[in-house]
This record gives C-alpha cells, sequence and structure tokens, in this order.
C-alpha cells in the first residue's frame, strides 16, 4: 500500500520531531526500527514518521527503503539487514 502526503501546516514541526528522534538512533536501532513497520496503513502521522525515516536513511547511509515518488507517494520495500563491516544495509529479498 501506499499512502499520498497531504500538506498540513504542522507537518514540518512533526517531520522534525521525527527525524531528530530517528537520527538519534544507532544503526541497528534504525533498522530496527524500520522492520517494525509491517506496512503502510494510510495514517497521515505514519506518513511523516516514514519522510522522517527516509531522510534519515538517506543521511547517513545515502540510499533507503522507504519510497517517495513524485506524486509525494510514500511506500516502503520489504525487512532489511545491517552490514556491521560496511556500515551499510541491504534488503533481505531483493526479488
Amino acid at each position: 500500500m501506499t499512502q499520498t502526503k497531504i500538506n498540513r501546516p504542522e507537518d514540518i514541526d512533526r517531520i522534525n520531531t521525527f527525524y531528530a528522534r530517528l537520527n538519534s538512533y544507532d544503526n541497528h536501532t534504525l533498522i530496527g526500527a524500520y522492520n517494525t513497520e509491517k506496512r503502510v496503513v494510510g495514517v497521515h502521522a505514519q506518513t511523516l514518521y516514514f519522510i522522517a525515516m527516509n531522510e534519515v536513511f538517506l543521511d547517513r547511509f545515502g540510499k533507503s527503503p522507504v519510497s517517495i515518488n513524485e506524486e509525494s507517494q510514500v511506500s516502503i520495500s520489504g525487512p532489511i539487514y545491517y552490514i556491521d563491516h560496511l556500515q551499510t544495509f541491504d534488503w533481505f529479498n531483493k526479488n
């Protein structure tokens, strides 16, 4: 499922709050936080959380398991795992 982001005045503050919390996580905790999200359920707050999570992953790893397309639709790509010696992550199933 995908969720389309609808702009509300308080969205930037909520995204920044989510970003600060997620960015404070170590790599293992960040991966764990992502993996607890099994699917996009269409709740606006979850969409903002995924937007922040996407930014943290991009800033930290240069890639993200969260996708945001041109229509601002948010989706997730399945479980990931952390590779300690490379300090990056990969997907369990790349199919």
